[in-house]
């Protein structure tokens, strides 16, 4: 009878485990796929570009011009849910101050082509860098915005950048994760999910070979990404990073914190950023 029992929960595991090693993506990534031009809104005026990623997807995505040749880009890589489109109001306390936006999107989501993976949303973002170079905005130009999964693309153009000898503007990171497979070790605790995933965006092993100022802000009460991770990714960047502890705060609340959007507005200003001491 013990036997018998023992090889049954050896059996539910092991199915429990297949099942989820193989619905991994559905399970990280939750786009919407329908088109995100039906949720731009009037202000700021949005127009839509295309670009065309390595292995030949044409995407849109939402571009708002900066006023003037020396005012900064906010390029927005958003999270694992919606789309741009849900995100566009997010940043509308930008406008006035000069400051450009190109809202990301990636494949499958918003209307675009293709299946979301680790490479394939990488190969989105560079597609997108790529457009802003040909369009004449520099790197020193241009603010990299990661939020929750985005921070994770952001975090790998940024060292991308850095190693080339070209780091963007700043980086800023919103409620970010050390890595998807520490994520999902601390959720599936009873599964050895380190080794099952396979889309691990490791930000922490990145962090610190990136060349330029870095803003990270997280919520203390956050319940998707554990707050503790964003606190050792900061750490790992070392002195260039200044960190916001937002008190309270849980995952998707937190540019409603007022020295967020004050440490967001001054790198909306053209010159040096101007980054809030850290905590």
């Amino acid at each position: 009878m013990i036997w018998s029992l023992l090889l049954f929960a050896l059996v539910a595991y092991a199915v429990i485990m297949v099942g989820l090693f193989f619905l991994q993506r559905q399970m990280i990534y939750g786009p919407d796929r329908r088109d995100f031009t039906l949720a731009m809104p009037s202000e700021p005026e949005y127009q839509v570009i295309e670009t065309k990623t390595a292995d030949g997807l044409t995407l849109r995505h939402m571009w708002a011009e900066p006023n003037g040749a020396e005012a900064p880009v906010f390029l927005v890589f958003h999270g694992n849910a919606g789309h741009i489109g849900h995100r566009s109001n997010k940043f509308s306390f930008l406008t006035g101050t000069g400051a450009g936006q190109l809202l990301a999107e990636y494949r499958g989501y918003g209307g675009n082509p293709g299946s979301p993976d680790e490479k394939g949303l990488y190969a989105d973002a560079r597609s997108v860098w790529e457009w802003l170079a040909n369009e004449g905005i520099p790197a020193d130009r241009v603010v990299l915005y990661g939020e929750s999964l985005g921070s994770g693309v952001a975090t790998k153009i940024a060292a991308e950048l850095s190693a080339q000898g070209t780091p963007p503007r700043a980086l800023v990171l919103e409620a970010p994760f050390t890595s998807v497979p520490a994520v999902a070790q601390r959720r599936f605790w009873w599964l050895p999910a380190t080794w099952l995933t396979l889309d691990r965006f490791d930000s922490l092993s990145r962090i610190a070979g990136i060349d330029t100022e870095i803003l990270i802000f997280h919520g203390t009460a956050d319940r998707v990404v554990p707050y503790d991770m964003g606190v050792a990714l900061a750490d790992a960047a070392g002195p260039r990073a200044r960190f916001l502890s937002l008190e309270g705060a849980g995952h998707i609340e937190l540019l409603d914190f007022d020295e967020v959007k004050t440490a967001l507005l001054s790198l909306a200003k053209a010159g040096s950023p101007a980054l809030p001491s850290s905590d």
